[in-house]
């Protein structure tokens, strides 16, 4: 990936499911990954096409049940816990797949449990 990055390929470009790099990494829980992407300037608040339905990159990893280590990494580069998408919050899409330890790593770090919808930008 990086030597791809390097030959000019963007970092948000999205292949034919409207999945980044970063969506992609997250999926795969890869913490160097994530962290080469985010260093390369992954957007964390990108959105896709209608195949994610509004979602973010803390929607996919709560979604997936990445490790605690690549929330915080997407957390400290600027995702928001309580953001709302088509598909709920990152702590409800956790709720809705089961991912309990995922939803365990969100209230330790304080996503608020029944955040409201803020996907209209209020």
């Amino acid at each position: 990936m990086a030597r791809l990055l390097g030959q000019g390929q963007r970092v948000d470009e999205t292949d034919t499911f409207g999945m980044t790099a970063l969506r992609r990494a997250i999926q795969g829980n890869q913490l160097e990954m994530v962290a080469l992407l985010l260093k390369r300037g992954a957007d964390v608040q990108h959105t896709a096409d209608t195949y994610t339905f509004g979602s973010r990159a803390l929607h996919v990893a709560a979604k997936y049940g990445a490790s605690r280590q690549v929330i915080e990494r997407l957390i400290h580069a600027g995702a928001e816990m309580d953001l709302a998408a088509n598909s709920g919050t990152p702590m409800q899409m956790a709720q809705r797949h089961g991912n309990e330890a995922t939803v365990q790593i969100l209230r330790d770090l304080e996503a608020e449990v029944q955040a409201q919808d803020r996907s209209d930008g209020n």
